[in-house]
């Protein structure tokens, strides 16, 4: 809860070193909003923190937007690829892009 409420209140340096943290598999609160299949949560991540958010990787390199390209949420792909279109390009460490 306390996230929570620092994502939605606090600065914007205190609220991005908190969206930023990932845990133990490398997992960010963006990447469990699009594995969940919360995709207003993630649009609203996303809006607010952007492309630095956008491209933390988990530990097998994998964006949220391969995540979101594995559960086909269109959705959330097309608003991802508005901050970085290049994001479709990304390999995971198996090689493997998001498209």
């Amino acid at each position: 809860m306390r996230a929570l409420e620092l994502l939605i209140g606090g600065s914007l340096k205190s609220t991005l070193t908190c969206a930023m943290t990932r845990d133990i598999n490398g997992t960010s609160i963006l990447m469990a909003a699009v594995a969940r299949g919360d995709t207003d949560m993630a649009t609203w991540l996303l809006k607010k923190f952007g492309k630095q958010l956008a491209l933390l990787e988990n530990t097998s390199k994998m964006l949220p937007i391969h995540v979101a390209a594995a559960q086909g949420n269109m959705e959330f792909l097309r608003a991802a690829i508005k901050f970085d279109n290049q994001m479709v390009n990304a390999r995971d460490e198996f090689g493997c892009t998001p498209c």
